[in-house]
């Protein structure tokens, strides 16, 4: 797999795509719409969304600190519960789409923020 830190801590707007597949155990990875790489899980995962909290950038282990949390900036975060077709996910990474996800949705994502988050406006992708 691509190092992911080579390819976005460049200072300018990229646009990640990560798609999983529950049937095949797999996710894909594309940054700026371009293939970087994917990957099968030897165990079992699922993914399911019960009431309860998203949380974006933070690992959930009580014992990491603040370091292991994202430093950057997020803009247009979005989720689906069907996989895109490669074709759409490149047209929405050239395009600065705002398509809304039919999960999660990014203006409700950003009416709920919690933590030191700094709100920049107006979010750009370009």
């Amino acid at each position: 797999m691509t190092n992911l830190n080579q390819n976005v801590l460049d200072g300018v707007w990229h646009h990640l795509a990560v798609v999983w597949e529950a049937a095949v155990n797999k996710w894909w990875l594309r940054i700026d719409g371009e293939f970087k790489g994917a990957e099968v899980y030897s165990q079992w995962l699922s993914i399911h969304i019960p009431e309860g909290d998203l949380i974006i950038g933070q690992n959930l282990n009580p014992a990491n600190t603040f370091m292991d949390s994202f430093v950057g900036k997020i803009t247009s975060f979005n989720m689906w519960n069907y996989k895109w077709e490669e074709s759409a996910i490149v047209s929405l990474a050239e395009s600065c789409g705002t398509q809304p996800g039919n999960v999660f949705q990014w203006h409700n994502i950003r009416k709920n923020l919690h933590g030191e988050v700094k709100v920049e406006h107006p979010s750009s992708c370009m």
